[in-house]
């Protein structure tokens, strides 16, 4: 039944233009990206795609590409439920294709019956998970998070562990971002989540 699933979710996103533009950082063009559920519709070099696989009983791949190039991976378990890993493969040619991944995680997991995203973050993408909306279960946790985001400084190594990005969660300023609600307001007001 799960494989199913994972497969029915990637089924409904199928052709899904994403709110999230993946940003060329040479010329600063921001491309439309595309969740699709075969490599074979990449057709449009001017558009980025998330290409969306269910290979496991419960799981995901999102291959991100541009131009036939792989430019980021996610991979997902538990219906979506969990986010294993995640890479932006052209840091220095691209940004906002972590952002795109998350959107599309995001997504399948509400398409699967779930409010809610686990993760486990790691140092250099702490700061990043936290503005997408993740918390840790420490509110001390958070707030050294928020000194991060707000100080402009670098990740701190000894700041990682388990979060949870609650998909319906809003933003409570803007030392508090929480970008995935935004992104997602219409399928929250919609779900009424």
């Amino acid at each position: 039944m799960q494989a199913v699933q994972a497969q029915e979710s990637v089924n409904a996103l199928n052709n899904f233009k994403l709110s999230t533009r993946v940003k060329l950082k040479d010329s600063n063009k921001k491309l439309s990206v595309i969740a699709v559920a075969d490599a074979s519709q990449c057709s449009d070099r001017s558009k980025a795609y998330i290409i969306m696989n269910a290979p496991f009983s419960s799981g995901h791949e999102l291959i991100a590409q541009h131009k036939g190039k792989t430019i980021g991976f996610a991979e997902l378990s538990y219906n979506a439920s969990y986010l294993d890993r995640i890479d932006n493969y052209e840091p220095d040619s691209y940004s906002h294709v972590g952002s795109a991944l998350v959107e599309v995680t995001a997504r399948l997991a509400l398409l699967s019956g779930f409010k809610s995203v686990g993760l486990y973050a790691v140092d250099s993408s702490t700061a990043f998970h936290f503005k997408m909306g993740a918390r840790f279960n420490d509110a001390d946790t958070d707030e050294a998070v928020k000194d991060i985001i707000t100080q402009d400084l670098d990740d701190d190594p000894r700041i990682f562990g388990e979060m949870r990005l609650d998909i319906a969660q809003k933003s409570s300023g803007k030392d508090s971002p929480r970008l995935m609600s935004k992104i997602l307001k219409d399928e929250i007001s919609q779900l009424s989540l």
